[in-house]
């Protein structure tokens, strides 16, 4: 039973970290497909989901709160959020580029509530910390 909890919490950290990196990865390629283009909309996108990211980075590292991935995803999802308003606003999109960015929007607009009330819904009290 121990070992199987052990390797929840391993697995959650791993996708933590990797949403963490992802978040940071899609934030950044963001702002690059924008360049001198970038509106201010895909600028604070950019900017919130780096800031999320490096918040569940420290969380998880920290091991502070159980729903670390929770807080990773966020950070995924808004700056998948990010990189598909940087190429729907500076890019000529067409066919089915057009629709997949158009999908990728959609998706990351409804889940990034979806996530938000999910971690919520972990922290009842309010806090962050673990007590123990």
């Amino acid at each position: 039973m121990a070992g199987e909890t052990e390797r929840h919490v391993a697995a959650r950290s791993t996708l933590a970290v990797v949403s963490c990196l992802g978040s940071a990865a899609s934030a950044l390629a963001a702002l690059a497909i924008a360049g001198s283009q970038a509106s201010a909309s895909v600028v604070v996108l950019s900017c919130v989901a780096l800031a999320w990211a490096l918040a569940g980075g420290v969380i998880t590292f920290r091991r502070l709160c159980p729903a670390a991935a929770i807080i990773s995803l966020v950070a995924l999802t808004l700056g998948v959020l990010a990189a598909s308003v940087s190429l729907t606003n500076t890019k000529d999109l067409h066919d089915a580029s057009a629709l997949a960015t158009d999908i990728v929007t959609r998706l990351s607009l409804a889940l990034v509530p979806a996530l938000a009330f999910h971690l919520f819904m972990t922290l009842p009290d309010g806090h962050f910390a673990r007590h123990l």
